[in-house]
């Protein structure tokens, strides 16, 4: 499944604290939670963390190669800052979409992974003073609802509506349905191993107490 790992943190709009944050990420050091995950994916071998940038730039949504001379008046669904930890932020008018190039598999089968990006979220939800946010995929029905233009709440009330609301763990986002019986790959060693298979669903709903 070629799902990405995504947060949605609800903020109070781009007024002038989350300008100050937005400035903050675009020109400063890259902040010690964010840096994590670059050296968890170096010391896991992740393409997207011997290949990340070196500077935040602003981008396209509907060009990712085309730069932005400038940031975008906000909110805007049509860019997003791209900092070099691999984040990219989209600022809604209530939302900040949060997604990163990680495959979801990864986040909800290795605990690794689950405590670095959970607190670089967490880092984003300071910096943004966040009063809710929520755990899921690239492909979550409240992801493509924050993208036509929904406010946190709709956006969690229409995936409700689809069957993809809140679970209780972690954990509980990935589903082990077994291995293929009819697909095999090629192991190192020459031998052939049944594919395995999953799902996912819902969201998780950060702890802001944790």
């Amino acid at each position: 499944m070629g799902l990405d790992f995504t947060a949605l943190i609800r903020y109070g709009g781009p007024a002038e604290d989350a300008l100050q944050a937005i400035a903050l990420l675009k020109g400063g050091e890259e902040d010690p939670a964010l840096a994590e995950v670059i050296a968890c994916g170096l010391r896991n071998d992740f393409a997207f963390a011997k290949n990340h940038a070196e500077k935040a730039s602003w981008r396209s949504l509907h060009n990712w190669e085309e730069r932005l001379p400038e940031r975008p008046c906000l909110p805007s669904l049509e860019a997003s800052l791209q900092l070099p930890s691999d984040f990219s932020l989209t600022f809604g008018g209530d939302t900040v979409w949060v997604y990163h190039s990680l495959r979801w598999i990864f986040f909800v089968t290795e605990n690794e992974w689950q405590r670095v990006m959970l607190e670089a979220v967490k880092r984003f939800c300071g910096l943004f003073a966040a009063t809710d946010c929520i755990i899921t995929n690239d492909q979550h029905p409240a992801v493509a609802a924050f993208r036509q233009g929904a406010a946190f709440r709709d956006a969690l009330a229409q995936a409700a509506r689809q069957g993809e609301g809140e679970v209780a763990r972690i954990s509980d986002l990935f589903i082990d349905k077994g291995c293929s019986e009819d697909l095999v790959f090629k192991d190192l060693d020459g031998t052939y191993s049944a594919v395995p298979l999953w799902d996912t669903h819902g969201y998780r709903r950060l702890p802001f107490s944790d």
